[in-house]
């Protein structure tokens, strides 16, 4: 599961290197200016970040060098 995930997280990340430099030249070429590109890739970042707020946090494992129940310091 672990593997298949990263794999699927890799692709979407080569994905939007390929399609980054694409969008930002077609915002240029529309003459929407710098600024537009800039709104658009912070609306994309914020738009991940609350897809990202539902998902679940890892449990942090117990260290192997302290016993189980034992304070950690």
């Amino acid at each position: 599961m672990r593997g298949s995930a990263l794999g699927v997280a890799l692709g979407v990340g080569r994905i939007g290197a390929v399609a980054a430099p694409q969008v930002g030249g077609l915002l240029l070429a529309a003459e929407l200016g710098v600024n537009a590109n800039f709104l658009v890739f912070a609306v994309a970042a914020a738009v991940a970040g609350l897809v990202l707020l539902p998902a679940p946090r890892a449990a942090a494992a117990p260290s192997a060098a302290s016993p189980e129940g034992a304070p950690i310091r």
